[in-house]
This record gives structure tokens, sequence and C-alpha cells, in this order.
């Protein structure tokens, strides 16, 4: 079958056409690229240029077509920073209506996810860990990892089409703009990018590969590491100098930057030579896939083996929940045991509670992150948690299960959704009930661990008759607090599941 891919982004518009077989294996058959500039201005207006809109949508309609007539089973579309960061539902709206293509605005995150995916489709990265790094128009997304396991994720407004219009007067002085505001953004997360300590950098998009090719053009040495090319970040650095010395008709004499891509090389190539710097890497490679290959192998995965979908999206959300816990000062050892006992529970009551399993991971996020309003203030921070979750990017969710997510958090302590709860009430009643329900098992959950101590291991449970329960547990010291905590908070847990609840 033909699958089509289209990657709505802040300069281009492209589309890659894969052909895919009954195992999962794909090959690429067909690739074009619109220029709509759709981030031009988004990023300081945040109001999408109509004349640029136009220009889309005929750009979709075309490639409506050109899926039609390579007979596509599948078009996935998705769209990153410049419709993120915009009211674009009018723009979603036509493109359905008439383009016939539904447009999917993931986020920063998931974008992240999506480019791991594509790399490793076709790379095997070793146990070594890897600076992955993904310029965008609108964003870039940072992440460290190996074959095995992603350690660091995270999504930064830095992109070339941003870059370009925030600092379009000051010419001159470019790349030393670029880099201190680069060096702000990349700051809070050095430490952690160092902790995993990256042998190297591999770049993936355009950008990349654009300044990949001018390299080669202008006789740099190249050589080759896990089947990539590789380069020297000090060969780079040097190419970065002489870029910033040139003018546009010189610029326009290099065969290696098309014409869609003249204005943004420079601030594209400052931006990644920043990060560079600041992460302390001294070699980088170029990886000719990246986030349309992962949305391929997200669908593929999906399609043709679930396993493997699955065990990747558990990883990528895994790895980002950990950031988010560690950014906003949580105690991660007890952040990951509250999350270890309430999936325990979720398991033990699944006959009391009668959810669908995929609201096991969202019941551990939720626990993970249950206590991140701290970050604003002790006091009342279960409504400050709501706030946080409903406006921050969290890995590999989308924007429903964020809700459950951040609701479900935000009931972990005082009392159950009322009326008054307007943000609860607006949500859809099956929505209403599974975050009751999840609340429940996370209050208990917090609670076997009221000392932030660990303590309580080994959960197990025994229905005694048809509506009484018994919870047992092991403890590696003192647990009277624990037993304070949960004979207070089982109270919600037998109200609402209509059961007596004991511990052992």
């Amino acid at each position: 079958m033909n699958v089509a891919i289209v990657d709505v982004g802040s300069n281009n518009i492209k589309l890659e056409i894969f052909e895919v077989n009954n195992e999962g294996l794909s090959h690429l058959i067909f690739s074009e690229k619109f220029q709509a500039r759709l981030g031009a201005d988004v990023f300081l207006t945040r109001k999408l240029r109509p004349e640029n809109t136009e220009i889309a949508i005929e750009a979709l309609k075309q490639i409506r077509r050109i899926t039609q007539e390579f007979k596509c089973r599948q078009t996935i579309a998705i769209a990153t920073a410049a419709l993120r960061e915009c009211e674009s539902s009018d723009f979603i709206e036509r493109a359905r209506r008439e383009a016939q293509i539904s447009v999917n605005i993931i986020s920063g995150l998931e974008e992240a996810r999506f480019v791991y995916n594509g790399v490793r489709a076709h790379t095997s990265l070793g146990q070594n860990n890897y600076l992955i790094n993904d310029i965008g128009g609108g964003s870039t997304e940072v992440l460290v990892c190996n074959d095995a396991d992603i350690h660091f994720v995270e999504s930064l407004r830095l992109g070339t089409v941003r870059l370009r219009e925030m600092f379009a007067s000051e010419a001159k002085d470019l790349v030393k703009l670029i880099d201190k505001y680069v060096a702000r953004s990349i700051d809070p997360y050095l430490a952690d990018i160092a902790r995993h300590a990256p042998v190297a950098a591999l770049c993936t998009g355009g950008t990349a590969r654009t300044l990949l090719e001018v390299l080669r053009e202008m006789g740099v040495s190249l050589r080759e590491q896990i089947h990539l090319p590789m380069v020297e970040t000090r060969d780079f650095a040097d190419l970065v100098e002489e870029l910033s010395q040139m003018s546009r008709k010189e610029i326009a004499r290099i065969k290696s930057i098309d014409e869609g891509r003249r204005d943004i090389i420079l601030p594209g190539a400052a931006l990644l030579l920043s990060l560079l710097k600041h992460t302390k890497i001294t070699r980088f490679m170029v990886s000719p896939n990246g986030l349309r290959d992962g949305a391929l192998a997200d669908y593929v995965y999906n399609k043709v083996n679930k396993n493997i979908y699955l065990r990747s999206q558990a990883q990528f959300r895994e790895a980002g929940l950990t950031t988010i816990v560690d950014k906003y000062k949580m105690d991660r050892e007890h952040s990951q045991h509250v999350g270890a006992l309430s999936v325990q529970l979720f398991d033990i009551f699944a006959e009391v509670h009668g959810l669908p399993a995929e609201t096991r991971d969202l019941l551990k996020a939720a626990a993970m992150l249950h206590d991140i309003g701290k970050f604003i203030d002790y006091s009342q921070h279960h409504k400050h948690t709501l706030y946080l979750l409903s406006n921050i990017n969290l890995p590999g969710y989308t924007s429903d299960e964020r809700d459950i997510i951040a609701h479900t958090a935000r009931y972990h302590r005082k009392s159950n959704p009322k009326a008054s709860h307007l943000e609860f009430q607006r949500l859809a009643p099956r929505k209403q009930e599974i975050i009751l329900k999840l609340s429940v098992l996370l209050r208990i959950a917090d609670s076997l661990d009221r000392s932030y101590s660990s303590s309580i291991v080994g959960l197990r449970g025994k229905k005694i008759d048809g509506k009484t329960w018994q919870l047992g547990f092991e403890a590696a010291s003192d647990s009277l607090l624990e037993k304070w905590a949960f004979n207070r908070k089982k109270e919600n847990f037998e109200k609402v599941f209509n059961t007596i609840l004991t511990l052992e």
C-alpha cells in the first residue's frame, strides 16, 4: 500500500509518499516541497498571513490530487510550530473542507518523539548516547538518547524563521545575538544533557541537511560514523563565520542553498553552532531521516506491530515525564514511587473500577506529576497543578489525555469534583467518570508514601466478599504515617466504588 506523509511546517509544506509492504518495510517513491511560509509573522503576531494561508491551502489541494494519483491508502498530515502558536482552527477547517486533508497539530514533544522514531527506524545508535536535534522554522527539538532509552527530551522555541524575524534588523551582529539568545534558552537544561555525556550530536531536518551540502560544496573533509557523515564543530564554526561575512548575492551563488532557504540559512547555522557550543559537542552527524520518517514509523508500528508502537510510546512518555519532574523541582523519588504504587492499585482493583487498560498510563502520568503545583506555591498546590498541566506540553499524550491527567492530578487531595468546579464541569461525562475513578486511586497511592520514604512496597489485594476488599503491603521501615494517611483517604475510594476497604 502507499502511505502519504504531509509535513505542514513553518517554512514549507512537504509531501512524501512511501510504499509499505505487509511486513511494515517501506521505501520512498515520491517527494515534493511547496513553499508556503506559514510561519511568516506568526511568531510575532500569533496570526497567519492571509496570502500565505491561500498559498498553503492551494498546496494542500495539489497534494490531495497527487495522493489520489498514487492511490494512497492513508494520508497523515501533521503541523508543527507555526500552527501551534496561532489561532489555526479556520485553517484546519479549510484544509479539511477544501483539500479533504485532516491536519493534526502536534506538540513540540510529540514532534521530538517522531524525530526519535524516524532516526531509530533507519540508524542504530548502539549504547552510546547522542544529542539529537531537529531545527525547524519555529522550534528545535532536543533529545539525549541511545538505542535503548531516551534520557532527556525538550522542545525549545528556537527556529530559523522565528530567529530571522526576531533579529531581522540586526544583520551585522546576527550570529552573536542568536548565540546569546540560544544560550539563555538552553541553559536550564545543560546539566541534564551533560549528565548523560552524549558522544556527538545527530542533526535532522532541512537546515542541517542543507548545511551539510554547503560544507561539501566548500570542500570540507568529512568522515563517517554509524554510516552517517561526521562534521567537526570547529570546521562548522569556520563555515558560519564565512556565511556571516557574505552578502545576499554571494549566498545566492552557493548552489547547495535553494532560493526558499537563502534568508534563513544563516540563522539556522548560527542556531546549530550555538547549540553545539553550549552543550560542548565537538562533532556532529547529519541524518537524512527525521520527523516524516517518524510519522510513517508511528503509523506502521500502530498498524503492523502494535507492541513496537506501545513500547516506543511508553519509553518516550516516561523520559518526558521525568524531565518535567526535574524541571519543576519535584521530588523525583516520591513522584516515581507514587507512580509505581498507582499502577499497582490500578491492576489490583481492575474489577472494581472497570476502566480501559489505556487509562493505566494516564494514572501513572498524573501520579508522577501530582505535586507540580508546589512549583508555584504549596498552599492550594492541587489547583496550581491543574493550571500547569493544562498549559504545558506533555510528551506523547493527546489533548484529551492531557485533560484526564491534569484533572486526575488536581483531585489527588482536598475535595472531589463539585458543581462549582467549572473546568471539570466543561469536560465530557465519560472523561469526568474516568477522572473521578483515577483520582481516588491516586489519593490512595499518595497516602502510601505520605512520609516520602518509599517504604511501602509489594502491594497486594484480596476480595473478602462482594463489597469488601483488603489491601496488604510490605514495609521497609516504620509506616505509621502511611497508615494514618490511608485511613483518611480511603473514604473517597469507598464512596466512589461503593465498597469497603481495609488495610492489612
